[in-house]
């Protein structure tokens, strides 16, 4: 059957060993065609616009979020992007606030749901 795994870390040990891993899937997709690989990245907040200047950085009024997926095999690789601003769902603030955690998580599933879908 299929093998799902969650892999996130704030940890920089832990995310080391992450990226060991990342390498060992991508090279177990490249020499088996029957495994896939299928990573998300979900970026952090993107200041929208981006500005340097210390006070016009905190009156900015927007940010920006982008979800990468990556799928490869062992012949085709791919990179889909997936790009929205914190009014979609209440989705602002990096500590959750604005929409609650529900409506963040139907923007991630609503995005895995249309990738599989194509």
């Amino acid at each position: 059957m299929y093998e799902l795994q969650l892999k996130t870390s704030g940890n920089e040990e832990e995310n080391t060993k992450i990226e060991e891993e990342k390498k060992i899937d991508k090279e177990k997709s490249r020499e088996n065609q029957s495994i896939y690989l299928l990573r998300f990245d979900l970026q952090k907040f993107l200041p929208t616009p981006l500005l340097d200047s210390g006070i016009a950085f905190y009156k900015q009024s927007l940010c920006t979020l982008d979800l990468i997926v990556y799928f490869a095999t062992n012949k085709y690789q791919s990179a889909q992007c997936y790009i929205w601003d914190e009014t979609i769902a209440g989705w602002s603030g990096e500590g959750g606030g604005g929409g609650g955690g529900m409506k963040k998580l139907h923007i991630v599933a609503s995005i895995f749901y249309h990738y599989l879908k194509k």
